[in-house]
């Protein structure tokens, strides 16, 4: 089963629960949080900050080579589905799952299907998210963008994913690719035309069994954001996603390269 799902964030997190005990969670209003996570019926992801995204839910298939390719973080905790729904959540905020219990899907709260099990669960990063953005802003984390970009992908196009990356940004008069909308407007620098719609998280269900490996969250049972950070080998070009809910991108491109009457 694959699918891509857009949330609304404004919470600082990821909440992945198991839909057997949701009202237990509405009733127990954030006081306990870890008991949760400890008996294996939620995960929590913090995040560097609020993050509207598409996410991919793969369940009992593996991920593609650009998908296991292209992560910057990886996560994975043990989270049993008896129900056979799983709830993905902005936060894990009770009074937004307590609307989503009375009135269903929405932007902040969705509800997968998937088989009865005991799962592993694993949240991975990708460099099209808050997360990467913020730790492209940090060299001892992830190497500067654009030269990481040329040194990988040579004489390539810009993804709209990269180019949109530099959009509100001010570039410095250092960086290769300065002035940068001037560069893309004069052809210097060429970016693709399409995909302009990316993901920037994959929550990943593979049957869980003693083998499996499992990171350690932290206080109150979250993970932290830079959880199994690492560089790829590669500069990632991006996921793709057929999930047009999120229009970031292409606003960002638009403006920026596009309309130069600003």
């Amino acid at each position: 089963m694959r699918q891509d799902i857009y949330l609304y964030n404004d919470a600082g997190g990821w909440g992945v629960l198991a839909g057997d005990v949701i009202r237990q969670i509405v009733e127990d209003n954030r006081e306990h949080d870890e008991q949760f996570v400890f008996s294996h019926k939620a995960a929590l992801f913090d995040l560097e900050g609020d993050d509207y995204s598409v996410i991919r839910v793969v369940a009992n298939e593996p991920l593609t080579e650009a998908e296991e390719r292209e992560w910057i973080a990886r996560a994975r905790w043990r989270l049993n589905i008896s129900d056979g729904q799983v709830i993905i959540c902005s936060g894990f905020d009770p009074d937004s799952i307590a609307y989503w219990l009375d009135e269903g899907d929405g932007y902040e709260v969705r509800s997968i299907n998937i088989p009865a099990l005991d799962y592993q669960v694993t949240l991975y990063t990708y460099l099209h998210s808050m997360n990467g953005a913020v730790w492209l802003g940090d060299r001892s984390l992830l190497p500067e963008l654009s030269e990481w970009f040329q040194r990988d992908h040579p004489n390539a196009s810009l993804p709209t994913r990269v180019a949109a990356i530099y959009a509100y940004e001010d570039v410095a008069p250092e960086d290769d690719w300065y002035p940068m909308r001037e560069n893309v407007q004069s052809g210097k620098i060429l970016i693709e035309k399409e995909p302009l719609y990316w993901i920037g998280y994959l929550i990943h269900f593979s049957p869980f069994t003693s083998a499996k490996e499992l990171d350690q969250p932290g206080a109150y049972g979250w993970f932290e954001s830079k959880t199994g950070l690492r560089v790829p080998t590669l500069c990632p070009l991006g996921i793709p996603t057929s999930c047009t809910e999120d229009n970031d991108i292409a606003h960002k491109v638009e403006w920026s390269f596009e309309d130069t009457s600003i």
